[in-house]
């Protein structure tokens, strides 16, 4: 794993923490709130039962909310010569009230590849690959209390891969014969990943990682990668 791996998952982490960090302290003012209301409240001719109860607390979900996610992304095929990549996107949700979300986004992912020609040494094929595509997904929180919550996701999508290659050649030898033009085309694909999610005050933090299944021609081998993003939503 390189550096840029590396970087994206610490951050990732430190993200987590201090959102963890700050759910919390939300979590135990509303705790003290509760605990402050129940004080202050009559009890003429009332039964106690707060030896029995719980105080949770979970947060309130919008109909709809956007945000904005991005991080390291991962090719599934690691013999094409795809190093590790990034990625950055938007997306909008739309909670309806049932136990499932929905999630409409649009991402932009790019790796650099670097291959030394097999029957010629003098030669290297280089240059970009992006894949850019939309999706919509289902989202579902596992029903915990609390301002921390996993959740798993899935979708389909549409997916555009393109290619800018290069050819460099060392003196005396040369590229002829070697396309450099950019070549683009749309694919079906479907996703599925999991995540956790921190609700902060009036926002709220993820990390997730999913896979995509990119079918990119008939009789051959699915294209995949493999994002790690770090999110905010509003």
């Amino acid at each position: 794993m390189n550096h840029m791996s590396l970087y994206t998952l610490w951050f990732a982490s430190a993200v987590l923490y201090a959102s963890s960090a700050a759910a919390q302290g939300t979590s135990d003012s509303a705790v003290a709130v509760s605990a402050l209301t129940a004080a202050s409240a009559p009890t003429a001719g009332t039964t106690d039962t707060s030896a029995g109860a719980s105080v949770g607390v979970i947060a309130a979900s919008r109909p709809f909310s956007f945000g904005v996610l991005g991080g390291a992304s991962f090719h599934i095929h690691l013999n094409n010569g795809l190093g590790t990549g990034w990625h950055a996107g938007a997306f909008a949700t739309a909670d309806p009230g049932w136990p499932i979300s929905f999630r409409l986004e649009g991402v932009y992912t790019q790796f650099n590849y670097r291959i030394q020609h097999a029957l010629a040494d003098s030669l290297t094929l280089g240059g970009k690959a992006t894949y850019t595509y939309s999706t919509l997904d289902g989202v579902w929180h596992f029903p915990m209390h609390g301002n921390i919550r996993p959740y798993l996701i899935a979708g389909i999508g549409i997916y555009q891969l393109g290619y800018d290659p290069k050819c460099s050649a060392t003196p005396g030898a040369s590229c002829s014969g070697y396309s450099s033009s950019s070549q683009s085309a749309n694919y079906f694909g479907v996703n599925g990943g999991a995540g956790i999610t921190v609700h902060l005050s009036g926002f709220s933090t993820f990390v997730e990682a999913r896979w995509h299944s990119i079918s990119t021609s008939a009789g051959s081998s699915p294209a995949g990668i493999l994002p790690i993003s770090v999110g905010i939503k509003f």
